[in-house]
């Protein structure tokens, strides 16, 4: 399986001037707890629901007056859609980051978290499990 098959598409991209309380927001609107965040056209980090707990909230900053970027996550790892989910599985543990953008020709077109590979992981293995069950008829 390669990183295609489960990636993200679609994330937005919030710019490094957007404050916090306003990342949080749109999290909160949406299925999404992680943004790209750039600066020009490129894409410079990401923010995550926890930087915003952890480095604005926690430590009694306001967030209507926190830039993302000044708390984004940088540097950010990233894997190109057809590399294989165990390669970008692999480079998330060596470099200990939950996230790796999604390159196509070296433009991001997309993110995979950790946690989509779990799910993906636990899928196939409930997939497979069913298969060798007594009574799994295939259809």
């Amino acid at each position: 399986m390669i990183v295609k098959d489960i990636m993200r598409m679609g994330l937005p991209v919030l710019s490094t001037d957007t404050m916090a309380r306003d990342a949080a927001a749109y999290m909160k609107g949406s299925t999404v707890d992680a943004l790209l965040v750039s600066k020009d056209s490129s894409i410079d980090g990401v923010i995550t629901a926890y930087d915003i707990a952890a480095h604005v909230v926690a430590n009694g900053d306001d967030p209507a007056a926190t830039r993302i970027g000044e708390i984004m996550e940088m540097p950010q790892y990233a894997c190109e859609e057809g590399q294989s989910v165990e390669d970008a599985a692999n480079l998330m543990k060596n470099q200990k980051v939950p996230e790796l953008i999604v390159l196509r020709n070296g433009e991001p077109v997309g993110i995979i978290f950790a946690s989509d590979i779990v799910k993906n992981q636990n899928i196939k293995i409930i997939d497979e499990t069913a298969r060798r069950s007594p009574g799994f008829v295939s259809r």
